[in-house]
């Protein structure tokens, strides 16, 4: 479900239109008659970077970002989407309204026992801060961009020739020796006019970033929520109107006996599996002591040594065939066999709970902290805003402070990733401060605390630092360097004695470096060293019998690989034949996929696109 609803905020951020409601919006970019916004541009970014931190966790580094590139992703990915939504207008493709309703309930994530269920609809969309209004638009305009995107690639086609072609690129097999030179063996002599030079050469390597300082002033919930009674008659209200959240469902604590069956048992063995389980069946049913029954035979792990003692659960929490016998069963009974697609089970109930509404009393605390929490986000909000327009008129942060007798806290010069004093690590902030100009104040900027009103003071332009100052980074950089082109040196020499005929192992074993060899491998089902070098991979197989030394050595993961091709094997013909629907499929999908990024880069050419804020172009 997470999933879903971040599919659906996505989707909706780039399609977000153009609005002049942002307080003091600052325009971006323009696409033919309509503009894109820095506010639509920060939500589009960091939606884009949520998502590439899910993907990536603690590997997605600093330097990683830089090579992504994010940003220049985002703006693209917002130019295209108005660019499209104009395209589809123009040709009359926008869909009807029974077409809107039909896919909005084909959505799983809005469905109740398989069907449309509109409360969950409206539930889901609150959630995630849309009205239905907004989110049928954006649905209208993926509808639209689906049958703008048949039109173009409806001539894609692919012929024969092309399939087996494909299928021998992919699964033609070979068996290759190589050595490894890790430049890491290599040692250097440290010598600082090199080293100064190195610097003086890679200058632009040592840019420090823009750097800003900034006044911030912080408006903590936690302050606000000190200020909050919630009156009974405010609780009263809030259970009232979502009494839906402090609905249970029913819930039965049972325990039970697997016995699994194999993923490709027989049907003597599944047999022989159910005869155990009818054995069992037969002793819980005579009253032996069921956990100690589950303690002796059952093959769920999880469960086993407890007892069986599966907790309380919801219907829906277990397979269906599972649910259907333990919800029907009344505490004590226990079921015939049942079978799942994880093998026999015998149940038994335990305890039922009904499905009920808790009553107020129960969930007052919760409520009341509710309650405090919102009121006093609202409240931050007015204080916040209030503070921000005062700071704006009189063009200081500082001064407004003063005359508010807030606390406020000023920054040294950071750069964009490093924290920020009161905020710490937030990067949806960071991004929205670095987008201010000098001397500009910041709207209320949401952090997890609360909220923050920042101005920045100065800004640094990126710089080049003296020598000094980098001089122990420099001289570590130009040992890496010195060792690459020693080892790369050693590699090239060891290609041009395996073209002179000498043995590649026994050159390996006199000069004390690593050979191998591997086994069968192809672009399809990389040998594991060279996965990920599509260099490497091209160098290999363009080799032939004729031909089966490289030009060159490749680097891969650091080291430099020589090698050599010493077998060949075609993939079979008759698994084409059995796989020829797959690759027609397959590359139907990337002609398809090449037709319309060819034809979406001409309508960008042909349109009127400008970039408005110079540090984007």
């Amino acid at each position: 479900i997470k999933v879903a609803l971040f599919l659906i905020i996505i989707v909706f951020i780039f399609w977000g239109g153009y609005s002049y409601t942002a307080r003091r919006a600052s325009l971006l970019a323009k696409v033919n008659d309509d503009y894109i916004t820095i506010t639509e541009y920060n939500k589009a970014y960091d939606n884009l970077l949520e998502n590439y931190r899910r993907r990536f966790g603690s590997s997605l580094s600093e330097e990683l970002l830089k090579t992504l590139n994010l940003r220049k992703k985002a703006l693209d990915m917002l130019i295209e989407r108005r660019l499209l939504a104009s395209i589809a207008q123009e040709l009359g493709l926008m869909p009807t309204a029974e077409e809107i309703r039909k896919s909005i309930e084909a959505y799983e994530i809005f469905k109740t026992n398989g069907h449309f269920d509109p409360q969950k609809y409206d539930m889901i969309l609150r959630r995630v801060h849309l009205s239905p209004e907004a989110f049928e638009s954006q649905q209208s305009l993926e509808l639209a961009l689906n049958k703008l995107r048949k039109i173009v690639t409806r001539n894609a086609k692919v012929s024969d020739k092309e399939i087996s072609d494909y299928f021998h690129f992919k699964r033609d097999e070979v068996k290759v020796a190589y050595v490894l030179i890790d430049p890491k063996k290599f040692k250097v002599k440290e010598d600082p006019d090199k080293i100064e030079q190195f610097f003086e050469e890679n200058k632009e390597k040592y840019r420090e970033p823009e750097k800003r300082k900034f006044d911030l002033v912080m408006f903590r919930y936690s302050d606000f929520e000190k200020k909050v009674n919630p009156t009974e008659g405010e609780i009263k209200f809030y259970y009232d109107e979502h009494k839906r959240d402090f609905y249970e469902e029913k819930k039965v604590r049972a325990r039970h006996i697997l016995f699994k069956i194999p993923p490709k048992a027989s049907k003597e063995e599944q047999e022989k599996i159910k005869k155990k389980a009818e054995e069992v069946l037969k002793e819980a049913k005579e009253g032996k002591d069921f956990a100690e029954l589950a303690k002796k035979y059952s093959e769920d792990p999880g469960s086993a040594r407890k007892g069986g003692d599966l907790g309380f659960f919801t219907y829906k929490t277990m397979v269906k065939p599972f649910s259907e016998v333990a919800f029907s069963l009344k505490p004590g009974e226990i079921s015939d066999l049942v079978k799942t697609p994880f093998g026999y089970h015998i149940i038994k109930v335990e305890e039922v709970k009904d499905a009920k509404t808790l009553p107020l009393e129960e969930v007052k605390d919760k409520i009341i902290k509710k309650v405090k929490r919102q009121r006093a986000k609202d409240l931050a909000q007015e204080a916040a805003a209030n503070f921000a327009d005062l700071a704006f008129s009189l063009e200081s942060v500082e001064k407004a402070a003063k005359e508010q007798k807030l606390t406020m806290a000023t920054s040294g010069l950071v750069k964009e990733s490093a924290p920020l004093p009161l905020v710490g690590r937030q990067p949806k902030v960071s991004n929205s401060l670095f987008s201010l100009d000098e001397k500009e104040v910041s709207q209320p900027l949401e952090t997890s605390q609360g909220l923050v009103v920042a101005q920045v003071v100065e800004i640094q332009e990126p710089q080049i630092p003296e020598f000094k100052t980098v001089k122990d980074k420099v001289k570590k950089d130009w040992e890496k360097a010195e060792q690459k082109r020693l080892a790369e040196e050693k590699a090239r020499e060891l290609l041009d004695a395996i073209r002179q005929g000498k043995d590649i192992k026994k050159i390996a074993e006199r000069e004390g470096l690593t050979f191998k060899e591997t086994n069968w491998f192809s672009r399809e089902k990389p040998y594991s060293e060279f996965a990920g070098n599509m260099k490497l991979f091209e160098s290999i197989f363009s080799r032939d019998k004729k031909n089966p030394i490289p030009d060159s050595p490749v680097e891969v993961r650091g080291k430099w690989v020589v090698f050599k091709v010493i077998d060949w094997k075609p993939a079979s013909e008759d698994k084409l034949k059995k796989e020829r629907e797959k690759m027609y499929s397959m590359l139907l999908m990337q002609k398809q996929q090449a037709l319309w990024d060819a034809w979406l880069e001409q309508m960008k050419k042909e349109a009127d696109i400008e970039i408005l804020k110079e540090e984007f172009k």
